[in-house]
């Protein structure tokens, strides 16, 4: 007990000394746009976004997927209060429907506020996203370039990842931070910086841990945390020049009921995009002190390559519509759910996605799944077909 005392005592005094330096910094930088230069208050806005699914994957029966339709309500109480909720209604949202084939869910996926002081620093309270990795907080299905999110967010990076908790976020700038030469990365000019970083104290994820889903089901409820222990996560990136982001991130908290097993993650990603390229790569591991039935070690990581395509003909054959694009993507990708087992997944995926208008996007995708694992050794092909819509 007095191993447990200590050892939370560390990790708050650990936590406060990341919050405070954080926000020194953050004062210490000038803002650029200061919040009296913002949209003015009560401002309300009623938003969301939907996806209908078709898929037909080997051994299964094909089927369509009425996947999410999203509510979304935002607020600006003043000058420096924001609010913003979404409501998520995936499956049809009924709950009780008699049978395994014929539930759904009805969540609240967001509801947080923000005090802003300045561009450096804003103080967060509620439930949100956790911020780990890039590709993560893209959730909106008509944001995202494919139907199916990388293994590394199913099993790794547990998306749609949300928890309730209190942090803190910014945005610093550095203009002219150094001179760019010829080449990919532009002109010879003087190229401005920008860091962002986010840190929150939250429940945590749990012990529903194991080969076979990774940290997919111990993802946290919103009444009770599991343990007394809260769990720490930062994410840290830069965008040195135009077109790049680097960025970085990490977990770190107990899971079991008890409160004495810790899980650490450490993650890393890059984005880059040139003329009609994009590049997109994450990589994460995790360590869990071991408990029985419960993996050790796991990892995972994905690299995407993306291009628009065909601009000059949609212009020429489609100039009813506005902007309409093309996209081709490819993506490969792993995960490794219990390193001592060698429970491990590939996925190989090739496809693009069409958008006549900016609000909508028509996607297929084809997809080889291969299975390395104790008693399960076999591949399987599938096809994704989707729509999804904001507004």
């Amino acid at each position: 007990m007095i191993e447990y005392v200590i050892r939370s005592r560390k990790k708050i005094v650990w936590i406060l000394a990341i919050l405070i330096n954080i926000s020194l910094i953050s004062y210490a930088q000038p803002a650029e746009n200061d919040i009296r230069n913002n949209s003015s208050s009560g401002s309300r806005v009623i938003s969301g976004y939907f996806d209908s699914e078709f898929f037909g994957r080997e051994l299964l029966d094909s089927s369509f997927i009425a996947h999410h339709f999203v509510l979304g309500m935002s607020s600006r109480l003043s000058k420096r209060l924001l609010i913003n909720s979404e409501i998520a209604l995936d499956y049809g949202g009924k709950v009780n429907g008699g049978n395994n084939n014929n539930t759904g869910e009805i969540t609240m996926q967001q509801a947080w506020f923000d005090f802003k002081i300045n561009d450096g620093l804003t103080q967060r309270t509620g439930i949100f996203m956790v911020p780990f990795g890039r590709t993560s907080s893209i959730y909106n299905s008509n944001h995202r370039d494919t139907t199916q999110r990388p293994l590394y967010l199913t099993y790794i990076v547990p998306s749609t990842w949300v928890d309730s908790g209190i942090g803190i976020h910014g945005v610093t700038r550095y203009a002219n931070w150094f001179k760019s030469g010829k080449g990919l990365i532009g002109t010879s000019e003087y190229a401005n910086m920008e860091i962002y970083y986010q840190a929150y104290i939250i429940n945590g994820l749990d012990s529903s841990i194991d080969a076979r889903n990774g940290l997919r089901n111990a993802r946290p409820g919103f009444q009770q945390d599991n343990n007394g222990d809260k769990a720490v996560v930062t994410r840290l990136w830069a965008s040195p020049m135009k077109g790049l982001e680097v960025g970085t991130s990490m977990y770190n908290g107990n899971f079991d009921d008890n409160g004495r097993n810790g899980m650490f993650m450490l993650g890393a990603d890059v984005f880059y995009k040139y003329d009609q390229y994009e590049v997109v790569a994450e990589v994460a591991m995790v360590n869990l002190d071991g408990i029985e039935d419960v993996p050790n070690k796991m990892s995972g990581s994905y690299l995407e390559v993306r291009a628009d395509v065909l601009q000059k003909e949609l212009i020429r054959f489609l100039p009813m519509l506005e902007s309409p694009s093309i996209k081709a993507f490819v993506r490969i990708g792993t995960v490794n759910t219990d390193k001592d087992t060698h429970y491990v997944t590939h996925r190989a995926m090739i496809g693009f996605n069409f958008r006549p208008i900016k609000s909508i996007v028509y996607k297929c995708e084809y997809q080889l799944e291969d299975y390395d694992q104790p008693l399960n050794n076999f591949s399987a092909e599938a096809l994704y077909l989707s729509v999804a819509l904001d507004f």
